[in-house]
């Protein structure tokens, strides 16, 4: 048997780092959503983002409805609700 431990290695560091990235541009607020983290300078939840990325909603049509966000904000929200979304 062969693990492809390279390429987990480098998928792994990949998702670090857009991770790291996209925590800079996350911010919670009490006069904001209730503290909900959001993209900065938006008042677009991180965690709603995230699960219709999960769900699969296109990206076209993510870009039409959030055109402030990136795509890399985009994989962040997925990352941050597969991670959890914030809960404690």
């Amino acid at each position: 048997m062969v693990l492809p431990t390279k390429e987990v290695a480098r998928s792994v560091r990949a998702r670090l780092k857009l991770f790291e990235s996209g925590k800079k541009r996350v911010v919670s607020r009490a006069d904001t959503l209730g503290g909900e983290p959001v993209f900065e300078g938006t008042r677009v939840s991180v965690r709603h983002v995230g699960e219709l990325v999960k769900k699969g909603v296109p990206l076209e049509t993510l870009h039409e409805d959030f055109p402030k966000l990136s795509g890399s904000d985009f994989a962040f929200a997925r990352i941050f609700v597969d991670l959890g979304g914030g809960d404690a």
